[in-house]
Formats: structure tokens, C-alpha cells, sequence
């Protein structure tokens, strides 16, 4: 897998990447080229289904359009995951050194990141096996890598030689249920290779890579509910689910303006492209408005608790069955953006847009939310690609993060380990 990273940052100009969304509403799978060098990548989609029944049904799928497209024996495999399939983990942890007027080792640095490692993933091993609803024995960690080191709070790329009272190590770790990965290799060989990852996290750690170190969040809205995920200077992780979603939009647009819920798709896409004229627009804004108060009642703990200063909507898959949203992805209306909320507390909540970052950190100039957005799909691949590819990586540290992740839990065999870990 070492060799993998080397060939994406040093050599390959272009690599072909097939990318599966098993998400809420459905699967929808991506044939995509990615330019590493630029921090890049371009999707076009391949096949869209309704929720499958089963993972063994899903994964299925994705092996049949894979074959019925792909010209390479062995394609890269990426698959973006629902909360209730993944749980990705991002954290900072401290790990003191008895000996602080020593110089640092090899040895001391690999120590350091076993424990931090331990340290982070060991406290949230119980909280993924709640949200996915498995036995803490069921879990399997994947895609470990160390992000960062700090001595004493400041960044450093090669720590050995240095003195410190503290290393500070921050990795990404991905915990998937054992069944999933069974159902994977029942389809495709052991000896397949695949990046796992939630969805969710990756896409609000790409955004908050902008934010200048402010507490956001992010909510990825589906038919009836909405995921909401919490990313702060030290962590990104799914934060809570809440019963509103994309129907209750166009309810209420369709309630507001006494038409049919095809009628106010349509309004709601025209106002994303400024094709309405001022007094629609005005009265769609305030339909918006009563629309999100439930959304932003949901969330105003989270908000005031953390004291987030950014809130982030993902474009909306759809607004009707699941196969509409799989297949179709709804530009939201600068209307949205503009409407200013308030908690029962007095605090203020204004929705932003979730625009793909940079690997530098750079977001697009502003503009209208239609030309900006882009898909939710679009959103979550570039997301991936920002963690997997795009994002600087010290092989050495992950090699020694990878070794050590097999301790960190008794359900990652060997085998496992080597072939689904990055």
C-alpha cells in the first residue's frame, strides 16, 4: 500500500479510480480520473440503484458495473460509506514523554504513535459499535494514518533529534463492521485492495480544512432525515441524526405556493439559477425559512454547545424516492444562504454552502450556488480523494501506524489488515 501512495504523489500523472456511495438513499457508482498533482479529479456516473437489500446485493452491483466498464483487470477501489456502515475517526491525543531532555528516536516516535493511536481509537471504539449497531468484537479498523506530529504544540515534519516534554500525534482511522468486509471479499478476491471511508467526515474535514480552525458542521440532507457531522481543531466526526430532510422542503414550498411537489422541485431548481422572478423569490425565502426552523431547532444544542460558527449545507440528493435521489442532485437556492436564524437562546445560525477545498485549503470565488455546488456525489468524491490522495503523507509514519493498528482490536486478522488497511 506504501507503493500505492508513492505511484499517486511521484509518478502517475492520471490514475483511473471507480468510486461506490452506499449512502441512505441509495448506491450510485462513479468512474473517475484523478490528477494527484493537481489536486484534481473528474466523475462521471456509471450506474444508480435504489437501496440495495442487502451488502451482498450492493457489492454485487458495484463488481457488474465495474465489468461492464472498466478496461483495467484491477481498478482502484474507493467506497464512500453511510454513518451506519463506517465510522471515521479524526483526532488529536498528547502523549507526554518521561524522558523530555532526551532526544527523540525512531523508536520514541513509533511508541508515541502506538499509544496516541490507542489512546484515541480505544475511546471510541464503544461509540462506533453503538451507532453502527454491532458487538465492539465486530469491528474492524481501517485506513489508519497519521496526519500530523507536534513537539510541545508545534508542527514538525522529521521530529528525531529534537527535545520535547510532549509528542502530539493526529491520525484518521476508519472503524467498518465485520460483516461488511465479508460481504466485500464474498463478491471481490481477498486480495482485492479498497479505501473505505464515511462519507459524512471526510466531506466535513475537507471543509473545515478552510474554516481557519472554527467549530462547524456539516448536514448531508436525504429524503426524511439529515446527518449532521461536528468537525472542531482536534476532532471531525458524526455528530447526530434528525427527522428532517429534503421531503419537508418541498412540502412546504408546495404548501406555500398551492402546487404540486413536481411543481416545487422544479421552483426551488429555477431559483438556483436565478429563473424566478423577485416577488417568487421573496415569498420562496420565507417557505425556506419555516421549512429549516425544525433543522435548526434540531441542532441549536450542538451549536451552542460547541460554539459553532459555521453551518454547512450538502447540495440535496433529492426530494422524492430514493431512486430520484441517487440519479439526480437539486442545487440549493441562494435564498437558503441568506436567511438568518435564531435559537431559542439568541444565537444566530446562517447556512453556508459546502464547496469542494482545495488540498491547499483554497475554496472557489463565490458565485451563484448553482454554478458552486456542484453534486452531492461530486462533493463526497472530492472529499475522498482529499484524504486518500490528495493530502501530503509520511510513509514511514503510516507504515508504523499500520502495524500497530492490528493491536488495537481483536477483529483485524492479518489478512484483513493487509489487504483493506491503507
Amino acid at each position: 500500500m506504501a507503493l500505492l501512495g508513492t505511484r499517486f504523489r511521484r509518478r502517475v500523472r492520471r490514475e483511473r479510480v471507480w468510486v461506490a456511495h452506499l449512502l441512505r438513499d441509495g448506491l450510485r457508482v462513479s468512474r473517475c480520473v484523478v490528477y494527484p498533482a493537481r489536486g484534481s479529479a473528474a466523475c462521471v456516473p456509471a450506474f444508480a440503484s435504489e437501496r440495495m437489500p442487502d451488502l451482498h446485493a450492493a457489492f454485487r452491483a458495484v463488481a457488474q458495473a465495474i465489468g461492464r466498464f472498466s478496461f483495467r483487470a484491477r481498478p482502484f477501489l474507493l467506497f464512500v460509506l453511510d454513518p451506519g456502515l463506517a465510522t471515521s475517526v479524526y483526532g488529536s491525543v498528547t502523549v507526554p514523554r518521561d524522558r523530555p531532555a532526551a532526544p527523540i528516536t525512531g523508536a520514541d516516535v513509533e511508541n508515541s504513535i502506538a499509544q496516541g493511536m490507542w489512546k484515541l481509537f480505544d475511546r471510541e471504539r464503544s461509540r462506533a459499535a453503538r451507532k453502527m449497531e454491532v458487538s465492539e468484537l465486530d469491528l474492524v479498523l481501517s485506513d489508519v494514518r497519521v496526519r500530523d506530529l507536534r513537539l510541545d504544540g508545534h508542527r514538525v515534519f522529521d521530529p528525531e533529534g529534537f527535545t520535547a516534554r510532549s509528542i502530539g500525534v493526529e491520525c484518521m482511522g476508519t472503524f467498518l463492521p465485520r460483516p461488511l468486509l465479508d460481504a466485500f471479499h464474498a463478491v471481490f478476491s481477498k486480495e482485492r485492495s479498497a479505501f473505505f471511508g464515511e462519507g459524512g467526515v471526510l466531506m466535513a474535514r475537507m471543509l473545515a480544512a478552510g474554516a481557519a480552525d472554527r467549530p462547524s458542521l456539516l448536514i448531508q440532507a436525504f429524503g426524511s432525515v439529515s446527518d449532521v457531522f461536528l468537525a472542531t481543531r482536534t476532532s471531525c466526526a458524526y455528530d447526530h441524526t434528525v427527522p428532517w430532510g429534503t421531503q419537508d422542503v418541498a412540502r412546504a414550498v408546495a404548501e406555500a405556493f398551492t402546487v404540486s411537489g413536481a411543481v416545487a422541485r422544479a421552483m426551488l431548481v429555477r431559483a438556483a439559477h436565478d429563473a424566478l422572478s423577485p416577488h417568487v423569490l421573496r415569498r420562496l425565502e420565507q417557505a425556506l425559512a419555516l421549512a429549516c426552523e425544525p433543522l435548526v431547532s434540531s441542532i441549536a444544542g450542538t451549536v451552542e454547545r460547541h460554539g459553532v460558527e459555521s453551518v454547512r449545507l450538502a447540495p440535496f440528493a433529492g426530494f422524492f424516492g430514493a431512486h430520484e435521489s441517487v440519479t439526480q442532485s437539486v442545487p440549493l437556492p441562494d435564498s437558503i444562504f441568506r436567511i438568518r436564524f435564531r435559537t431559542r437562546t439568541g444565537t444566530r445560525v446562517q447556512f453556508e454552502q459546502a464547496q469542494a477545498v482545495s488540498p491547499h485549503g483554497d475554496t472557489p470565488p463565490q458565485g451563484r450556488a448553482a454554478e458552486q455546488q456542484g453534486s452531492l456525489w461530486d462533493l463526497a468524491a472530492h472529499a475522498a480523494f482529499s484524504h486518500f490522495f490528495f493530502s501530503p503523507a509520511d510513509d514511514t509514519l503510516n507504515r508504523a501506524a499500520r502495524r500497530r493498528a492490528r493491536w488495537l482490536t481483536s477483529a483485524v486478522p492479518s489478512d484483513v489488515g493487509a489487504r483493506s488497511t491503507l
